[in-house]
């Protein structure tokens, strides 16, 4: 992202005519989930619909979902109302075109978030981002079996938190891109996707092939949802120390072995310039090549469902810690830094499931965490270490609710501090996150979400991070 030596480097300050917001917000934040209460009386929610990406969308369910699935067909209807369907809009047109094999989703998400203390300045912003989705399934209409197109399209506007914080994270990771400040759309998602089925029920080969947001490629089940759904950390979404060489948006390709409805191994060779406001064609793979394989185990401790994974990603790009990476906030060194290719990082992420839910894809909530090292020549962040509860709510009448508690930590780079020094002094930084997505109807959530972020910079004090999210489908 474009660096902002202003924003790392000045002095923290209040802004005490926005302290009312912060009463506000608090207020907001105690009243919205009560008046949720009011709502559920209205009607019965059903289970919640699939979300995943190209590498679960066709996995078929597993033996053990048999019974769940048998009880619903022996179950009458619900009848479909306004507070029942999937989509605000389009009930029965849009059931239509999915039966022939167009899929289309758009889904506005408003935020509303500050700093009430501490920080590098209290005040609160707000935000918000359209998203479009085109799916085609090649199958469907009647073109060649087992292709799917996708067509992504975002806009951002106004103003994100993340300013405020005096942090290197952002803690709206859900106004990152495809710009970080004021007004961009942009195509994130351009891609074709082929499924080789193989021998066994559920075991087959995806081969993905042009623009992704890579935010979307995010398989680990307790995470991810690209600061939409779940967590709105950055640190909670994808792993930061990983931006160096993984792009928000950029071409490329994906291969994904999949066994028994899930992944299995992944590798993917993405171009490791962003472009996430550019075609990216002009200069494609110009600045380097990134390379990320990845390996997941299923696990059944205790009888429950879990996995273990451990990932790379090379690039070949020559960058400095203070190169323009679009996932943080980065300034600018007092000396000339030299460039360094090669760039590395590994990570290892498992989730162990402490309670599931009938169905496929998997439900329920858990245990869930990682840890991953980084090349300290080229990267900001030297260590980085996740670990957090989360998942489908533990309330049985609320299916379709989403919570998570997490804690990460971030070491930054030696190379970093030192180029910084003796101007700025950083350290490591911690952050604390907790989030409730109630889901009001299938096509509505509101998420309240406080964060606790102590800045890298030491002169900056805890930030106390309240905010809330509104999404709707329609």
């Amino acid at each position: 992202m474009p660096v902002r030596p202003d924003l790392s480097l000045r002095e923290p300050r209040n802004i005490t005519q926005h302290g009312w917001l912060a009463r506000i917000a608090l207020i907001v934040l105690l009243l919205l989930p009560s008046l949720e209460l009011v709502n559920s009386v209205r009607a019965q929610q059903t289970p919640d619909a699939p979300v995943a990406n190209s590498l679960t969308t066709s996995a078929p369910a597993a033996k053990s979902d048999r019974a769940g699935k048998q009880a619903t067909a022996t179950a009458s209807p619900e009848p479909e109302t306004i507070w029942n369907r999937e989509a605000l809009t389009l009930g029965d047109t849009r059931k239509n075109w999915e039966e022939h094999g167009v899929k289309f989703e758009l889904s506005w998400t408003n935020f509303f978030q500050g700093v009430a203390s501490g920080g590098l300045e209290t005040g609160f912003a707000y935000g918000g981002k359209f998203t479009g989705v085109l799916t085609l399934d090649t199958t469907k209409l009647g073109w060649w079996k087992n292709g799917q197109f996708q067509v992504k399209v975002d806009n951002r506007y106004h103003d994100s938190a993340s300013e405020l914080t005096g942090s290197l994270f952002p803690v709206n990771t859900g106004l990152v891109a495809p710009k970080e400040t004021g007004t961009a759309t942009a195509v994130t998602a351009f891609n074709y996707t082929h499924i080789f089925p193989l021998f066994q029920p559920g075991d087959m080969v995806l081969v993905s092939l042009g623009r992704f947001d890579t935010l979307d490629l995010v398989v680990e089940p307790l995470i991810g949802g690209s600061g939409i759904n779940k967590f709105m950390n950055v640190n909670q979404v994808a792993p930061p120390h990983e931006g160096r060489n993984v792009p928000l948006v950029t071409w490329g390709s994906t291969v994904a072995w999949v066994r028994k409805g899930e992944p299995f191994f992944t590798v993917a060779f993405l171009d490791s310039a962003d472009s996430s406001t550019t075609t990216g064609l002009r200069n494609l793979f110009g600045k380097g090549v990134t390379m990320m394989p990845a390996i997941i185990l299923p696990t059944h401790f205790g009888g429950k469902a879990g996995h273990q994974g451990i990932r790379a990603s090379w690039s070949n790009q020559t960058v400095t810690p203070f190169d323009q990476v679009r996932a943080l906030v980065l300034p600018s060194p007092n000396r000339p830094v030299q460039r360094k290719s090669g760039s590395w990082s590994v990570t290892y992420s498992f989730d162990q499931y402490f309670h599931e839910l009938p169905g496929f894809p998997r439900k329920g909530w858990g245990l869930f965490g990682q840890a991953g090292f980084a090349d300290r020549r080229t990267n900001p962040i030297q260590t980085f270490i996740n670990i957090g509860v989360g998942g489908n709510s533990p309330f049985k009448k609320r299916p379709r609710d989403l919570f998570g508690v997490a804690y990460s930590f971030n070491s930054i780079s030696g190379d970093f501090k030192d180029a910084l020094s003796p101007v700025a002094r950083f350290r490591n930084a911690h952050e604390f996150e907790a989030f409730y997505n109630f889901a009001l109807t299938p096509w509505m959530y509101f998420s309240p979400d406080l964060q606790l972020v102590r800045p890298s910079r030491p002169r900056v004090d805890l930030a106390f991070v309240p905010g809330a999210r509104l999404k709707i489908v329609f």
